[in-house]
């Protein structure tokens, strides 16, 4: 078993770090104290061909076949160290493109696929509803067939780049009955449906909000996929990306590792380094361990889905993502109380990490949610009992 990443692996890691380093870190507290989106590091991330790497070659992308969830592991890790509001405009165009390449028709790749390619379009995609998070089969907003549009009613919630994304993959149900098998999937373009987007304030300010549905209407052929199938399409898309939010997790765990370290050894107390006191030692050497056993549990379930090797990574999937977002709390929490006061000073870096390290606990299927699926998962592998 190989544990080096590809010679283009490792350009792509050091062009990231690059880049995070010249444009992102310097600026990471303005970037990340507003929900606006920072176009000029966008333009950076589009000249450097970022994300291509979400959209196949065919549509004017990078990508060979299906999306690398592996290169999207390396991506995300490193732009979390600089930024979660850059990490997270980067993921959210993954979710919105990715639904479009995996079941979209030839017509909607064409159109929506390219300009996200050249970084000119940004991506939404909008699933979850004030009643319905977690248990995401429960949608609300209806979806009526009239000649030939869809008319849509609801409000969904937690909408990432809605404000400003040129395309939205949103899902509402054709039949309330049919529970899951009645949702569909929808592309809505600003440009062509009308609806209200209602901005809302988070821990870590990024570009998040309500889309308000009232009898807006999507014209027949922006269904994606098949009428009934749109929770396959949500979760397939879900499936790939989980991983990369475990990714996320560890750059950002990592990245507080790092400067506390910095910090650990530069700060005097008691007549001594904080780095040479055996308490801060034992704290390290669990941080680091962690981040570690993180990250290969992150590359391992990439490697998987880019493999092959298995049909199904979900099980995979979600222990990433459940344990390293865990994990980078742990971390973030310890690094923080060896910063002391400072680290919730708003002057000081901790008190922004602290803040970001939230929300992936939550997005994308929270911790309670993915130890469901791994159990599910889990259980499916072992035979039942032979009844008597």
């Amino acid at each position: 078993m190989n544990f080096e990443f590809t010679d283009e692996q490792k350009e792509l890691k050091a062009k990231v770090r690059d880049m995070v380093d010249k444009h992102v870190l310097p600026r990471a507290a303005q970037i990340d104290s507003t929900s606006e989106i920072p176009w000029d590091v966008m333009k950076i991330m589009a000249d450097m061909g970022l994300f291509k790497f979400l959209i196949p070659e065919e549509y004017g992308g990078s990508g060979k076949g299906d999306l690398r969830a592996l290169e999207l592991s390396i991506i995300r890790e490193e732009l979390s160290r600089g930024s979660c509001q850059v990490d997270a405009i980067y993921a959210l165009n993954g979710l919105g493109s990715y639904s479009i390449t995996h079941s979209g028709t030839e017509e909607q790749k064409r159109k929506y696929l390219p300009p996200i390619a050249k970084g000119e379009m940004l991506a939404c995609m909008s699933l979850s509803e004030k009643n319905a998070g977690s248990d995401a089969a429960a949608l609300s907003t209806t979806a009526v067939l009239d000649g030939n549009e869809w008319v849509l009613n609801g409000e969904k919630i937690f909408a990432s780049n809605s404000k400003v994304a040129g395309v939205i993959v949103i899902f509402a149900t054709v039949d309330k009955s049919k529970g899951a098998n009645g949702i569909t999937a929808f592309i809505m373009d600003p440009k062509v449906s009308k609806y209200e987007v209602r901005p809302f304030q988070v821990l870590s300010p990024h570009d998040i909000g309500e889309i308000i549905l009232k009898d807006t209407r999507i014209p027949k052929e922006n269904v994606l996929g098949e009428v009934g199938h749109g929770f396959r399409v949500a979760m397939k898309t879900l499936d790939v990306l989980r991983t990369s939010v475990g990714a996320a997790a560890v750059g950002l765990a990592q990245y507080a590792l790092d400067i506390t370290i910095e910090r650990v050894k530069s700060r005097v107390q008691f007549g001594k380094p904080l780095a040479e006191q055996q308490i801060t030692q034992d704290r390290l050497a669990d941080m680091a361990t962690e981040i570690n056993a993180g990250r290969l549990m992150t590359l391992y379930a990439a490697w998987l889905k880019d493999s092959g090797t298995r049909k199904s990574v979900t099980l995979e999937s979600s222990m990433a993502k459940w344990w390293c977002t865990e994990m980078a709390q742990r971390v973030v929490d310890k690094c923080l109380q060896m910063w002391g006061g400072y680290g919730v000073m708003m002057d000081y870096p901790m008190q922004r990490l602290y803040r970001a390290v939230r929300a992936p606990r939550l997005y994308e299927g929270t911790t309670e949610i993915q130890k469901v699926i791994v159990a599910r998962e889990l259980l499916k592998l072992y035979p039942d009992p032979v009844k008597a």
